[in-house]
């Protein structure tokens, strides 16, 4: 994890006990111990690579495509996509939302918040669980 003080402060090492995170620092001088973040790096960078030699360099302009197709596609380590461990659900690619899909014509906005409600309500009793 980037070793910048936000990283350091109480606040933040609050927040990151209270989710059972375990944080660790690496050493700028030994970069080879982000392994995971070096792997995903390389694929970003590949991606931009193919979309910059049709796009004649402008890598701030295909960027954005490039972090949607890494977010969208399922990992081998985990078999889920990058977006649906972040936020619990599969990404919506925009032509499900023009074309209107079944996922958007039966999207239930009350069951949903109800079910992150009862998800949240879960985790919490499962964080409190006596070891």
């Amino acid at each position: 994890m980037d070793n910048g003080t936000q990283f350091t402060d109480s606040t933040f090492r609050s927040l990151v006990a209270s989710m059972k995170i375990k944080h660790q620092f690496t050493s700028g001088e030994y970069p080879q111990a982000n392994g995971q973040v070096d792997a995903a790096n390389k694929v970003i960078l590949a991606g931009l690579k193919k979309r910059l030699q049709e796009a004649k360099g402008d890598w701030a302009k295909e960027l954005p495509q490039v972090l949607w197709a890494y977010r969208t596609t399922p990992q081998s380590a985990t078999r889920k996509t990058p977006f649906r461990l972040a936020y619990g659900v599969e990404a919506m690619i925009p032509v499900e939302i023009d074309e209107q899909s079944p996922r958007v014509i039966f999207h239930d906005e009350v069951g949903n918040v109800q079910g992150t409600k009862r998800n949240l309500n879960y985790s919490l009793k499962f964080e409190n669980k006596p070891k």
